[in-house]
């Protein structure tokens, strides 16, 4: 950083240049089981550097997060290792596909937040401010995905995916973690028409294990509907128009993310959109 109020010389000094080098690798195996059935594993080892706010940030406030607080980097920060083990199932038949996955990884140099008792830069943030430091995390999850080809008009596909994550070093549940989240789609495009039709259904579970030393709060389950359809205006030499009008959440859900924001003065938690219409043109091949 090239220049640094008082209040971050104060804590970290005025030397603020760093350098680094990573190494990020994975390697996978694949063969078949049978004449259906391919099995495939996995390890990696990958590394995410601190973005310019885990580094430099002075007290800044939240953009997006339930945390809301004041937040302060760390010029010091090390890069978090994240190393996975993946094992991939996958069974192809006349008309379904049916792929399983499941994974577990470890995260060292996790950058997590931790509170303190530092004062806040303005006065009506709420307290405390929140410092980001390096932890230890574990996390595993898993997806099941069904796809099938009822017709050559008509295809359906269904998706389940779990994640759970634990900070080792704070002794409580990983920030931000997705809740379970069951997808249905239903895709209607008549062979060689200029048109299809399509709805994707989304269930989401409650997010109970939630980190509540930092603030995080449980989010309520809910369930939306997606509809859009599509026309090819023209195709020619590989090239194509066409026009999609679509409404996201059709049934006009109050709904909440698992990451909605907090109002920065008390209340409740932020929706998101309820029912949206679009239009959208596209022109490609």
């Amino acid at each position: 950083a090239d220049t640094a109020s008082p209040f971050f010389v104060s804590q970290y000094g005025t030397d603020l240049a760093s350098r680094e080098t990573n190494w990020s690798g994975a390697a996978t195996l694949r063969r078949p089981l049978s004449a259906h059935w391919t099995g495939t594993v996995g390890l990696g080892s990958v590394v995410r550097t601190a973005e310019a706010n885990e580094r430099f940030s002075d007290r800044a406030a939240a953009k997006r997060a339930q945390t809301n607080a004041e937040f302060l980097g760390d010029p010091s920060i090390k890069p978090e290792r994240s190393t996975q083990a993946d094992l991939w199932i996958e069974g192809r038949f006349a008309h379904v596909d049916v792929q399983l996955n499941a994974f577990v990884r470890q995260i060292d140099d996790y950058i997590t937040i931790d509170s303190t008792s530092l004062p806040r830069a303005q006065p009506g943030s709420p307290p405390p401010v929140f410092r980001f430091i390096n932890g230890q995390a574990r996390f595993h999850g898993g997806e099941v995905v069904v796809a099938s080809a009822l017709t050559p008009s008509l295809s359906v596909g269904s998706s389940l995916a779990y994640l759970a994550g634990d900070d080792i070093t704070l002794g409580e549940p990983a920030l931000g973690v997705t809740p379970l989240h069951w997808r249905f789609t239903a895709r209607l495009a008549p062979v060689a028409a200029p048109w299809f039709l399509e709805a994707v259904a989304h269930v989401m579970a409650d997010q109970k294990r939630v980190a509540t030393v930092r603030g995080e709060l449980p989010t309520r389950g809910c369930e939306t509907l997606d509809l859009q359809g599509g026309y090819r205006l023209w195709t020619r030499n590989a090239q194509s128009v066409q026009l999609r009008l679509g409404i996201r959440n059709v049934l006009d859900h109050a709904w909440v993310n698992h990451l909605s924001a907090l109002p920065a003065f008390g209340g409740g938690r932020l929706y998101e959109p309820g029912r949206v219409l679009f239009v959208r043109l596209s022109v490609g091949s």
